[in-house]
């Protein structure tokens, strides 16, 4: 597959316009083509499928970027696109926009598990808080607007699994090259305890950082991104073009 595309250099004005970079980064990253590659990385669910059948088949309707929103009143739980609203607002907190939104599906043997997964387009490192905790806090939003739209009342049980995987294209040095995740995990028992695992593992955070040019990486998800959204490199990704 090949990715047609010089990078950002060819897209932004300037290559110090943070504002600019993240609008641009978010209409590459948005092809499904690059977000199956996405998934199939960072999402264990889509790592046994192959980046054609998760692009094709897995990734459902469209992909929301920041400037669209769906009005949830209008979605219902069989709907391709549950949840799939790039605003999130509470009186209390105020309006959330998120980069990209979309819903996935996974084949299974008798049914099919849906996730909603929100992808972040982070430039500043540093925003004066631990980015961990704004992954946190977007994770549980992403959980909490379900009530309403994916179930209703106290039907917990049909709460849908949740990614919120941020991309941060211009990490210091030291935080380059990295993937981390973050969830829930069940640390400690007494007694006799038998729970699922997927009655409490309802949301992932996952937080890459890339590399200056694609070249030096530990991955290929890392090698990819950091190719496709530098600012000085070419990208060529494979035989296909998006």
């Amino acid at each position: 597959m090949e990715i047609e595309q010089t990078s950002l250099a060819n897209s932004i004005d300037a290559a110090g316009d943070k504002a600019k970079l993240d609008e641009v980064a978010k209409k590459l990253v948005k092809h499904k083509v690059i977000l199956a590659e996405i998934l199939k990385e960072c999402v264990e669910e889509f790592r046994n499928y192959d980046i054609p059948f998760i692009e094709h088949q897995c990734i459902m309707g469209d992909v929301h970027m920041d400037e669209i929103s769906v009005d949830q009143d209008t979605l219902d739980a069989d709907s391709s696109i549950v949840g799939a609203d790039t605003e999130d607002y509470s009186h209390d907190e105020g309006l959330i926009r998120y980069d990209l939104v979309f819903d996935a599906k996974i084949p299974k043997t008798d049914n099919i598990i849906r996730l909603i997964i929100n992808v972040e387009i982070q430039v500043d490192m540093n925003p004066g808080y631990p980015l961990s905790t704004r992954v946190v806090y977007y994770m549980s939003r992403l959980i909490s607007r379900q009530k309403g739209t994916v179930f209703t009342k106290s039907d917990y049980g049909k709460i849908r699994k949740v990614y919120s995987i941020w991309i941060c294209p211009d990490p210091t040095k030291k935080h380059r090259n990295s993937i981390a995740e973050y969830g829930i995990v069940q640390l400690k028992a007494i007694g006799k305890v038998d729970e699922p695992v997927e009655n409490y593992d309802k949301m992932r955070g996952i937080i890459i950082t890339l590399n200056d040019d694609g070249m030096d990486n530990r991955t290929d998800i890392i090698r990819l991104l950091s190719t496709l959204l530098s600012t000085t490199e070419t990208v060529n990704h494979r035989d296909r073009k998006v």
